[in-house]
């Protein structure tokens, strides 16, 4: 798995609550659920919501765009599949060898 630097995961996990309080603004349906009601939004507020979600898209994109393997076009993914598998095979028929063989 990635490390924590090349994959941050939180720049991802804001980014349905900040959709979720631009459309609650713009259809004024309160986000986070309140049982006291919901204010009508200003649009200065949705305006900034709005920023604030596209900001955390952007830092959601740079982030996928740094992972690695990114740039490997279909089919890429499917001659590296390849050659894992071959690779597994390989390696399980000398395990398999190894252990089925008598000293």
């Amino acid at each position: 798995m990635a490390s924590d630097e090349s994959f941050r995961l939180a720049e991802l996990e804001g980014l349905v609550p900040a959709l979720l309080k631009v459309y609650s603004m713009v259809y004024d349906v309160p986000y986070p659920p309140k049982g006291d009601g919901n204010k009508p939004s200003t649009p200065q507020e949705i305006v900034e919501a709005a920023d604030d979600f596209k900001r955390r898209l952007q830092a959601a994109r740079e982030t996928i765009d740094s992972l690695p393997g990114g740039d490997v076009d279909v089919e890429g993914q499917e001659e590296i599949i390849k050659m894992l598998e071959k690779w597994r095979d390989l390696k399980r028929e000398q395990l398999r060898k190894k252990f089925t063989e008598a000293p």
